[in-house]
């Protein structure tokens, strides 16, 4: 997870807006090349949001083949196949590292040979944190196909009069597209909502006599998985799903200071919206020591309170703050902003009580996104709620139910094809805010091993984060030797802290890696300078580090 994405900082992923594109299917895939993300610029650099190496830095080196897999011995034990350089280096790190009672599971296997260079606790299985992502991402890439985009339909259910009146309803059909944002466009989170007013106006259409549908029934409406901790609810990262998502179903309050000392300080809500109530109860003041602002929100509504005092010299503060029903902030938004455009919807909002059937109706507009972007927001992002839709997406395409339980049981089956029954998977959420995801270091191995073999490798390889670079591994290997040699995905929870992917070795091999702590009583950093001084050990080729180099925090 990485904290709130703002202030937005520019970047661009695939969207395109399209008019009169009927959606006939609901999974669509095209043949040919993977699609640049809408035709346009790839996306920029920037954190938190995606976070690709820069155009004018080389890329990491290339990954090396994968070689058939040797045996793995079991948890523990040393394997025959294992070099005792990387061994013997590991164990001496492990040592030094004064773990003491943490549960450590680590396990590394050379793509070019198939050995085993080190493991400890391998078998174990331990709490993955966000490293739950890796098996998300894989099986969505698996399910779904590179190809696949999302498809966000808009329609009426008759068309205008003569007169620009639509005596039915509007209907918005929602895909599990998360991309509904201000990442495409910084501080405009309604920008795809203004192009559909634009395709609603060039179609005819002034007025709605019905209502606006918001047909979210791909997936169920449980928003909030019951593993998830009751205690941090109200936080960005636990934001509620659904298929019809808008600003990551959070609403940003920026508070800033009032034009005098004692004058209410100034909120503002992106996207705007008047269906959110906000009570400001929060003032300027000249005393820089008195600066505390609060932001809460009413557990029963939408409703939001801002209390304390915003400093007159201060540069302002946001907060993303997840709303209770997304759907119906989807559409509220949407309303309204279609009244701004000068197109009044008469009737209410609400969800669509079951599906639509898109033949049935007249198409207006539809947006799209793909699926490579959207990987690479999930994974260097380590953002929750593109892996909770992705999850309930293979669900519903599976199955035909969008839900947690149909996500699951789709990624435990795709991972049959990695070597891993169904039985000896464990999990429950596709972000690894539950804690009842658990897998070893060896099986997520096997999952890296069996992604790098595939012919959508790439696409699997570049939604990952790069060391010194992009994503949640910017400021760590931050060295010129080491920068953009390590391409991982990183876990955080209370007393977890994960690392996986691949050490791009000097020699050019390649190393697939996991390396897990749970249960740890030293510092965090201390687990981390753990897992980079294992990845500079794959990197060099199993030549141990000075062990007094490069102490400290990181």
């Amino acid at each position: 997870m990485r904290k709130p994405r703002l202030p937005a900082s520019p970047n661009a992923f695939l969207s395109a807006f399209c008019l009169l594109l009927p959606l006939a299917f609901l999974f669509p895939a095209s043949a040919g090349p993977a699609p640049t993300p809408g035709g346009s610029a790839p996306p920029a650099a920037g954190e938190p949001t995606p976070n690709p190496a820069p155009a004018a830095e080389p890329g990491p080196p290339p990954v090396a083949p994968v070689a058939p897999v040797a045996p793995v011995a079991p948890a523990g034990a040393p394997s025959a196949t294992e070099p005792p350089a990387y061994q013997t280096a590991i164990e001496r790190m492990v040592a030094d590292a004064q773990f003491g009672k943490t549960k450590l599971g680590l396990y590394a296997v050379s793509l070019r040979s198939g050995a085993v260079l080190a493991q400890v606790n391998a078998g174990e299985p331990l709490v993955l944190a966000s490293n739950t992502k890796v098996l998300t991402s894989a099986a969505a890439l698996d399910l779904l196909g590179r190809q696949f985009r999302f498809l966000t339909g808009v329609y009426v259910t008759s068309p205008p009069d003569a007169a620009g009146l639509v005596a039915g309803d509007l209907v918005v059909k929602g895909s599990g597209d998360p991309n509904l944002s201000a990442r495409a466009h910084p501080g405009h989170s309604t920008f795809v909502f203004e192009a559909w007013a634009d395709a609603l106006t060039k179609a005819g259409v002034k007025a709605v006599a019905g209502d606006l549908v918001c047909d979210d029934t791909l997936f169920d409406r449980e928003r909030l998985h019951p593993g998830w901790p009751a205690d941090q609810l109200d936080q960005w990262y636990c934001a509620p799903i659904s298929a019809l998502t808008l600003n990551d179903n959070c609403v940003d309050v920026t508070v800033a200071p009032g034009p005098r000392p004692g004058a209410p300080a100034r909120v503002t809500l992106e996207p705007p919206t008047a269906s959110i109530p906000l009570t400001n109860e929060c003032t300027t003041t000249t005393d820089k020591a008195k600066h505390l602002i609060a932001i809460v929100r009413d557990p029963r509504t939408e409703g939001l309170r801002v209390k304390g005092q915003c400093w007159t010299q201060g540069t302002g503060y946001t907060e993303s703050v997840p709303v209770h029903e997304p759907t119906l902030f989807f559409g509220n938004v949407l309303r309204e902003t279609l009244a701004r455009k000068g197109i009044e919807v008469r009737g209410t909002v609400r969800a669509a009580p079951q599906p639509f059937v898109p033949g049935a109706l007249s198409p207006i507009a539809a947006w799209e996104s793909d699926l490579p972007s959207t990987l690479r927001i999930m994974d260097q992002n380590s953002q929750n709620l593109y892996a909770e839709t992705l999850l309930k997406l293979v669900g519903a395409h599976e199955s035909g139910t969008g839900t947690w339980a149909a996500g699951v049981e789709a990624v435990k089956a795709c991972l049959t094809r990695a070597g891993i029954p169904p039985g000896d998977a464990a999990l429950t959420d596709g972000s690894g805010m539950a804690r009842g995801n658990r897998f070893s270091a060896s099986q997520l191995v096997s999952v890296l091993r069996w992604m790098a073999g595939r012919p959508d490798f790439e696409v699997f390889r570049d939604a990952l984060s790069i060391a010194g670079k992009a994503g949640t591994l910017k400021k760590r290997l931050t060295e010129e030797s080491y920068r953009g040699r390590v391409l991982g995905k990183t876990g955080y929870l209370a007393g977890v802290c994960a690392l996986s992917g691949y050490a791009l070795a000097r020699d050019g091999d390649t190393v697939a890696f996991s390396i897990l702590a749970n249960n740890y009583k030293v510092e965090l950093w201390q687990v981390r300078q753990f897992q980079d001084k294992a990845c500079r050990l794959f990197v060099d080729g199993g030549k141990a580090q000075d062990p007094s180099a490069r102490r400290g925090r990181r």
